[in-house]
């Protein structure tokens, strides 16, 4: 097996990952504010089943909610952020690739760390230029791969109603701002977060390889909330318990830690440079990683204070308290409830469809700019 393919294997969960985090912040949103329904759409809620399978399935009606569907994510813009996702994905890899080449390079004789570094950043310079170029020759069939695992997925789970909420909102002119505002001001506060939880994440990497305790975890405290009054926060804040938003975004990157879990261990298991020892030794420090950061970080509670701030500097007044009353319907809370098992479907139906394309693409790379002698099996 070859160095740069086994490197590779290290770092492919992130692809499946970076993906779902595109439509997540439609499914929040979407999920949230779904309800525009009149009194005569909810008379023809009320036919729904209780397993959430509409009451009319004929072909007529199934055509107008696949359609429906279709006009959601152009409304949403989907298919761009998607686009966005596998040029996050290549830089997620490029970062990881550099790391995992340099402590590779690192283990050769009489290479210096500092040679050893150039020489990583190097061939990675290479392979994710070739990347990216692939990349964007295929970024048509990728984006519409990937739209349609997910689309596939809400058609299975959410009836034809729902569905119709759903895009009638996003024709007004609350859900149009929303479609705007909502995944940009998601996007820069887990960015936010994710900067600012940095230094406690690497205190728990720390705590799982050397048992020094890394201390309660109190990213949110750093949150500048100037200008925002305490009962404009307090609205914020009731409108976010409605639409489920910081529970939706922590489960989110739950699944995250587990998807990544899942694939680091065997790829532990697989390095043929590490004795058994070695291997037991890095699997549990791994475990106990994952376990401290699921228990010591309550992303629910972190995330809220950031997402605050930036729906306050983002919506007016106005806004929050029409999408509290969009959120206080019972119907939106039932397309709420769905989302956790679409998501949840929405990951593997990625990781099989997408995810293999983009190796497949990692792999050309690998083998078109590294020298051949790389590439020969050990």
């Amino acid at each position: 097996m070859s160095i740069l393919i086994d490197l590779k294997k290290a770092i492919s969960f992130g692809i499946t990952a970076t993906l779902l985090a595109s439509v997540v912040g439609l499914a929040v949103e979407t999920a949230s504010l779904a309800q525009t329904s009149t009194s005569a759409d909810k008379e023809t809620q009320k036919s729904t089943d209780s397993s959430g399978s509409s009451s009319t399935t004929d072909p007529a009606t199934e055509a107008k909610k696949r359609a429906l569907i279709s006009d959601i994510y152009a409304d949403t813009g989907t298919s761009e952020r998607i686009a966005n996702s596998l040029q996050e994905t290549a830089n997620i890899i490029e970062k990881r690739l550099v790391r995992a080449l340099t402590n590779e390079y690192s283990k050769e004789p009489k290479v210096s760390p500092d040679a050893a570094a150039a020489r990583a950043t190097a061939d990675t310079t290479k392979i994710m230029k070739r990347f990216r170029e692939l990349i964007a020759q295929h970024q048509s069939d990728l984006v519409v791969e990937a739209q349609t695992a997910f689309n596939k997925i809400t058609d299975q789970y959410l009836t034809f109603e729902e569905i119709n909420y759903i895009a009638t909102f996003y024709k007004s002119p609350t859900g149009k701002k929303s479609a705007l505002l909502i995944p940009k001001s998601s996007q820069s506060a887990v960015l936010v977060m994710r900067q600012a939880l940095d230094p406690y994440v690497a205190k728990l990497k720390d705590e799982s390889i050397t048992g020094q305790p890394a201390g309660p975890c109190t990213a949110e405290a750093n949150v500048d909330l100037q200008g925002i009054s305490a009962e404009r926060q307090a609205r914020i804040k009731k409108m976010l318990e409605l639409g489920r938003f910081t529970k939706l975004m922590s489960e989110s990157v739950k699944v995250e830690i587990d998807q990544a879990s899942a694939a680091v261990i065997p790829m532990i298991e697989r390095d043929p440079s590490l004795n058994s020892d070695e291997k037991a030794e890095k699997i549990k420090a791994f475990k106990k990683f994952s376990e401290l950061l699921s228990s010591r970080i309550d992303f629910a509670k972190v995330m809220e204070p950031y997402i605050i701030a930036e729906f306050g500097r983002n919506f007016t007044d106005e806004d929050i308290e029409n999408m509290i009353a969009y959120y206080e319907d019972p119907h939106s809370q039932t397309v709420l409830v769905k989302w956790p098992q679409i998501l949840s479907e929405a990951m593997s139906a990625l990781n099989q469809s997408v995810e293999p394309k983009l190796q497949k693409l990692l792999d050309e790379s690998i083998a078109q700019t590294m020298p051949p002698a790389t590439h020969k099996t050990q």
